[in-house]
Parts: C-alpha cells; sequence; structure tokens
C-alpha cells in the first residue's frame, strides 16, 4: 500500500515539475498533424476506385479564403503552446492555454463542415472523411486540455458545477423569451444575466467553458441554425463573458455597496463581453450571409447591446444581492 502511495506522489511530482513541457509537447503534436493525412476521399477512375489522402496544409494552399477556420485554429494552437511553456513563469499562463487548447479543440469539429459550405467536396466529386491526422490532432488538443486542467491549483467541485448548470438552465430558459423589438431583426432576451453571474463568480478559462462551450453548444443545437455559425455567433458570442470574469476581483469584494470603481470595473467587463458579442456576430452576418458590413452592422445592432446593457443595469441595481449570493455561495463552497 504504502508502495503505490509513494509511486503516486513521484507521479505528481513529476507531472507538477514538467507540465510547462508535457503540454506544449502535446500542443506540438497536435500542430505536426497539419501536415499529415486530415481527409481521405474515393473517386472512381476508369472503373477503378482510388482512395486519395490530402493535408490540411495541401488545402490551405489552394483555397485558403474558404477555410479561414483553420488559420485560426491554427493560432489558437500555436498561443497555447506558448503560454503553457510561460506557465512556470506567468500567472494565469496556464488558463490561458487551456482556453486556447479547448477553443482550437472544438472549432476543428466544425472544419468538415466549412469544407461543405465552400464547395470543396463539389470540386472533388467526393465526400470528405476523416483520416488519421484530424484524429490524433483531437487527442493531442484533448490531452493537452485536461493536462492544463490538472495543473490548475484550484479545484472545480462538483457544487460549483451544480452552481453552473442552474445557471447555465436558466439562461437557456431566458432564450426562449424573447421580445421583437424590429421586425425583422433579431431579438430582445435576458440570457445573458446569469451568464454574466458566471462570469463573476468563475475566472477566464471555467467561465468560458461554461459560456462559450456548455451554453453555446446548448443554445447551437436548439436554435437549428447548423454548426457553421458557431464558432462565431455562441463559442465567440457566449465567450466573450469572460472579459467581465477578468475583472471580477475588482467587482465583487466584502463591500455591499456600489462605488464609482465598482461601477466602471463592472461597465468594462459587461461592455467588452457585449461588443465582442457584437463584433462575433456582426462578422458571421458577413461571412455566412454575405451582408454588406454596413448591414450586418445594422442589424445586429438593434439587439446586441440591448441584450448586454439591460442585464448590467439589473446587476447594478441588485448589487447588494449579488454580492451577498457570492459570499454565500463561497462559505457553501469553502472557497
Amino acid at each position: 500500500m504504502k508502495e503505490k502511495k509513494q509511486k503516486k506522489w513521484v507521479f505528481n511530482l513529476f507531472f507538477e515539475q514538467n507540465a510547462h513541457i508535457l503540454i506544449p509537447m502535446m500542443g506540438t503534436l497536435a500542430l505536426l498533424c497539419f501536415f499529415n493525412p486530415f481527409l481521405s476521399f474515393k473517386l472512381k477512375i476508369d472503373g477503378v476506385k482510388s482512395e486519395y489522402f490530402i493535408s490540411i496544409v495541401e488545402l490551405i494552399e489552394s483555397y485558403s479564403r474558404e477555410l479561414w477556420v483553420v488559420y485560426l485554429v491554427l493560432s489558437l494552437t500555436f498561443v497555447g503552446i506558448v503560454f503553457a511553456s510561460l506557465s512556470k513563469k506567468m500567472k494565469d499562463a496556464d488558463v490561458i492555454a487551456g482556453f486556447s487548447f479547448f477553443m482550437a479543440f472544438i472549432l476543428m469539429f466544425f472544419v468538415r463542415e466549412i469544407f461543405s459550405n465552400a464547395g470543396l467536396e463539389n470540386f472533388y466529386s467526393a465526400s470528405f472523411e476523416i483520416a488519421t491526422g484530424w484524429i490524433v490532432f483531437l487527442l493531442a488538443l484533448c490531452v493537452g486540455g485536461c493536462l492544463v486542467i490538472s495543473s490548475l491549483k484550484n479545484t472545480y467541485t462538483v457544487r460549483m458545477m451544480s452552481e453552473d448548470g442552474v445557471l447555465i438552465a436558466t439562461a437557456f430558459v431566458l432564450n426562449f423569451i424573447k421580445i421583437d423589438l424590429i421586425p425583422g431583426a433579431g431579438s430582445f432576451n435576458l440570457q445573458f444575466l446569469p451568464l454574466f453571474l458566471i462570469a463573476l463568480r468563475r475566472n477566464a478559462f471555467y467561465s468560458f467553458i461554461a459560456g462559450g462551450i456548455i451554453y453555446g453548444l446548448l443554445t447551437c443545437f436548439t436554435d437549428g441554425y447548423g454548426f457553421m455559425f458557431y464558432p462565431l455567433d455562441y463559442l465567440v458570442g457566449f465567450g466573450s463573458i469572460i472579459f467581465l470574469s477578468i475583472f471580477r476581483k475588482f467587482i465583487l469584494t466584502k463591500e455591499e455597496k456600489v462605488n464609482i470603481r465598482i461601477s466602471i470595473f463592472l461597465f468594462v467587463g459587461c461592455f467588452l463581453a457585449t461588443f465582442v458579442r457584437f463584433a462575433g456576430s456582426t462578422l458571421s452576418s458577413i461571412i455566412n450571409y454575405n451582408y454588406t458590413f454596413q448591414s450586418a452592422l445594422l442589424y445586429n445592432l438593434t439587439y446586441i447591446p440591448l441584450s448586454g446593457l439591460v442585464p448590467f443595469l439589473i446587476i447594478l441595481i441588485l448589487f447588494k444581492y449579488v454580492v451577498r449570493y457570492n459570499n454565500k455561495m463561497n462559505k457553501l463552497q469553502g472557497v
């Protein structure tokens, strides 16, 4: 029994001392997969069926404009490697690394749909199938992200998960209670209110997981617009709450009265979160609906700014109760 405990202790010690090396290694392995067979397709030429393989690098060389999401995945993976390498020297570098790896992981699921939307399948007259490179890429990023979570000092307890689950469910319900402000434009709702509360309660990493990944995927499934819209409208749109999370320590203190400092930090955090969602949706309208920049800007201006402003005002007005809720939950969760 003592030997097992000793072995476990040695493994934990080894991981703790070498996490800044092991995590970047997983990211580097993922990047190398870009040069390996990523997709396969079968063609019948003169009655003979042949299987062909193509790497992401080869596709980028021919279809760089259509594969913008691949560049984003590549950039996020590289950012994750850099910050994972700096985790011993830079505070919260591991959080940024995990954030980047998981974003790249999620976005890669939609690359297949990007190919279809860009008409690449029609060009090849065949259906793409995932190859070894794709699988290894996802596995490497998944392992890297899990290693980042394991290296985080702040544990994510069952009570924290339950609390976030309730807030996500509340946001999901509020998403269906919509007010159409202008005919033919977007609709206003209060889904940002519980998401803002998550951002005030959690660090940037967990806020992104709750908002961009869990809630983003949940609403993407139920809205019915298709996964093509997930990266910008949902992942970026609701993952944007991390910008409020950055200022949470300056907003939620033991002080229950709102002062100028708290008001400014709360406003800046909510404004940045709303602005990033607005930017993501505007870019999505241009890419997916072929809107002009002006049309996309006007369409999203009809509802997104108000969707962030109203939750901000509610939190500001009820700030005393938000602080009490935060203190009570911290006590229950032993934070």
